[in-house]
């Protein structure tokens, strides 16, 4: 099962990290704050954003994504500012 949360200039945060975080909490069926462990001890929340925002300033078409998995899930931030959370797979 998985969920896609497009950012776009009126997302709900407009920051990729925060909608990765409320995704997961959403997932979760918790408060962001109680995630365990915090984004920034997985992949740095800032570098994300300005990442994102990179991008979405490049006159130019950008195929890229960011990837990694956190509290149990894959996540996939596009370069068009979709985000995705899948269940990791136990394969």
């Amino acid at each position: 099962m998985s969920e896609i949360v497009p950012i776009e200039n009126g997302a709900e945060f407009g920051r990729p990290s925060l909608e990765v975080i409320s995704a997961v909490a959403e997932r979760e069926d918790c408060q962001p704050s109680e995630l365990r462990p915090p984004l920034y001890s997985v992949v740095d929340p800032e570098t994300l954003d300005r990442l994102w925002r990179s991008a979405s300033d490049t006159p130019h078409e950008v195929d890229a994504s960011v990837s990694f998995t956190y509290c149990g899930y894959d996540v996939t931030i596009e370069s068009d500012g979709t985000v995705s959370v899948e269940t990791r797979s136990t394969d």
